[in-house]
């Protein structure tokens, strides 16, 4: 074991280069320094977060909420039907985290789809493809306004933070449009 930084320099990089964290990422430097000192023949387990996403190559990604069940299903098929790692990623809408009434869990989940929040898409070998477009789009504050989380948002002064909110929104759902768009 390296009990200095000139002895863990010496060590082989067991973190592979071309990993899709940030610039800057401080989850990859711990996870670097980890393996560095561990070794080879080391599992490295932490809580779901950035390092399990960024340092794998995904042939499959999906994102949807479980107010469409249908999507959800067919894209928990196609995950385990890949050849290769495949990433869900799921909105749960959370009553204690969110302050929300239990009542109106799943419906919050189909209104995040319903402002664009949360699109429902999935990405199959680096092709992407929208899965449910809004018909009539709802502004995110309706969204936000029924969760206590933002209840400080709605207070005069803050009309400047939801009209970013919503321009944010915006701006990543035509992104995502356009990522659509190249895939023709």
């Amino acid at each position: 074991m390296a009990t200095n930084l000139k002895q863990l320099t010496q060590n082989e990089e067991l973190l592979c280069g071309g990993h899709r964290a940030c610039a800057g990422c401080t989850g990859s430097n711990i996870l670097r320094q980890i393996m560095l000192t561990a070794g080879k023949d080391t599992v490295v387990g932490g809580a779901t977060g950035c390092m399990e996403v960024v340092t794998t190559i995904f042939p499959y990604i999906a994102q949807t909420t479980p107010y469409h069940w249908k999507d959800l299903a067919m894209k928990v098929e196609k995950a385990l039907a890949t050849d290769g790692p495949a990433f869900l990623n799921l909105l749960m809408p959370c009553t204690p985290g969110w302050h929300f009434d239990p009542a109106i869990g799943i419906d919050l989940a189909r209104e995040a789809v319903e402002c664009n929040f949360w699109p429902i898409f999935e990405v199959e070998n680096g092709v992407y493809k929208i899965n449910k477009k809004p018909k009539d789009k709802m502004p995110v504050a309706d969204w936000m306004k029924k969760q206590g989380r933002f209840k400080h948002l709605f207070k005069p002064g803050n009309e400047h933070v939801l009209e970013s909110t919503q321009a944010f929104v915006d701006k990543e759902w035509e992104k995502l449009l356009k990522l659509e768009e190249s895939a023709s």
